[in-house]
């Protein structure tokens, strides 16, 4: 186990809701109590910002199946969200994607940017 906190997590049938899940990261992937990435399927990390965003510090995650969903993510403090990041990049860097993990940069800046550049 490489790290495990409990985030907020976007989800619901409309995708609407924002509830409370203990999220883990091991070499083996992203997992929460309700589903999961494997670390091949990380496809990448970045900064994220939104109108429905609660309070926190949002990242998402966007994988390489289900045509490229991207998952959303709300920590408490910047540094648990950065300390995420870190680790989501370290672990996608090891299994042979790039990783160029955007963590120095305020919520507020970025709208949802991949780190390639792409504006989702």
């Amino acid at each position: 186990m490489v790290k495990k906190d409990v985030l907020k997590k976007l989800g619901g049938k409309s995708k609407d809701k924002w509830q409370d899940r203990e999220v883990s990261l091991s070499a083996r992937g992203l997992t929460w109590d309700k589903g999961g990435l494997q670390a091949a399927e990380i496809g990448s990390v970045a900064v994220w910002s939104g109108l429905d965003m609660p309070e926190g510090f949002a990242f998402e995650v966007a994988s390489r199946v289900k045509g490229g969903k991207v998952y959303k993510f709300v920590a408490n403090t910047e540094q648990q969200r950065n300390s995420w990041m870190d680790a989501i990049g370290n672990l996608i860097g090891d299994s042979g994607a790039a990783a160029n993990v955007v963590s120095e940069q305020s919520v507020e800046a970025l709208q949802s940017i991949t780190l390639d550049g792409r504006v989702l």
